[in-house]
């Protein structure tokens, strides 16, 4: 495989891993993924051609559609952050207290995939 500059790159043995938020832009209030799961895999793939350039399809081995994460796993993740960036201001000298109620809000921001490029409020 070359790159924009005739440069040849060795892509055996390699493993890339991409997400795409396309079909969002066309549907905000579906969710792709879950779009996704709920075809058959013939409708996925006839959907990703209407995205993706033959010639990058024809490069593909496969495709592996999943779904978002539960309520439960979100939760742990935002915990985990809050708790990473407690970590690093103690670090610091410098507390940080999280009510309840912006943890809460943040987990339910983080269920609805809508934050992907947002910043965080704190």
């Amino acid at each position: 495989m070359t790159d924009n500059n005739g440069r040849k790159a060795d892509f055996r043995n390699v493993v890339l891993v991409m997400t795409t938020k396309r079909w969002r832009a066309r549907n905000p209030n579906v969710n792709l993924l879950v779009l996704f799961i709920r075809t058959t895999v013939p409708m996925r793939w006839a959907r990703s051609r209407k995205c993706l350039r033959r010639s990058f399809r024809n490069r593909l081995d496969n495709i592996i559609w999943f779904d978002h994460l539960s309520g439960e796993v979100i939760h742990q993740v935002v915990d985990k952050f809050i708790v990473e960036l407690q970590a690093q201001l103690d670090q610091k000298g410098v507390s940080l207290e999280v009510s309840q109620k912006r943890a809460t809000g943040w987990r339910k921001r983080a269920m609805t995939g809508r934050w992907a490029h947002d910043q965080w409020r704190v």
